[in-house]
């Protein structure tokens, strides 16, 4: 009997960051499993891959291992449980901002200070203080929330010409990439 309580409880935590209201879907847990695979293998392979150079350079086989998990997989799985608790919808109204924000972001790259480069000759980098990251990673995310929010409405107002539709597409992507 304990140990079902115990189980319970195990359970509930677990699945706290996940639990929704009755209104809303439930996780999907084979996207979760998958995503935690990807990330167990990419880091068995940065271990793998890196152990050598780091204990040439730092004396511990493990630095690029605890680094990555400290300022990159830690971070990564708290930014993901708290965006998992925002209703999908809700992104609908700021996609335009969040889209227009991350272009902004990819020019800001080119004021000295702000962007940097780590051992290339292309800044694409912007450093905040302790903070340092690419603006193209989060663009792409934003253009896809952005380009769902489009497809939505045009589907809302019965657009039928798909041509149409995937023209804005490519002249929105090429505006951004090339």
């Amino acid at each position: 009997m304990k140990r079902k309580n115990i189980l319970g409880k195990i359970k509930r935590l677990i699945n706290y960051p996940f639990s929704y209201n009755t209104y809303e879907h439930r996780p999907d847990y084979i996207l979760i499993i998958a995503l935690g695979l990807i990330c167990f293998f990419g880091l068995l392979m940065l271990s793998s891959a890196s152990s050598v150079q780091a204990f040439q350079k730092f004396n511990d086989s493990y630095y690029f291992l605890k680094h990555q998990l400290l300022r990159g997989f830690l971070p990564g799985l708290i930014i993901f449980f708290i965006v998992s608790r925002i209703d999908f919808r809700r992104w609908r109204k700021y996609a335009f901002y969040l889209l227009v924000a991350t272009v902004v972001m990819l020019i800001l790259v080119f004021i000295p200070g702000l962007g940097t480069s780590y051992g290339k000759a292309a800044q694409s980098w912007i450093k905040l203080g302790f903070l340092s990251f690419q603006p193209a990673e989060i663009v792409k995310l934003t253009f896809l929330i952005y380009l769902a929010t489009w497809l939505a409405k045009r589907n809302e107002k019965r657009l039928v010409i798909l041509n149409t539709a995937f023209y804005h597409f490519c002249f929105s992507w090429r505006l951004l990439f090339f």
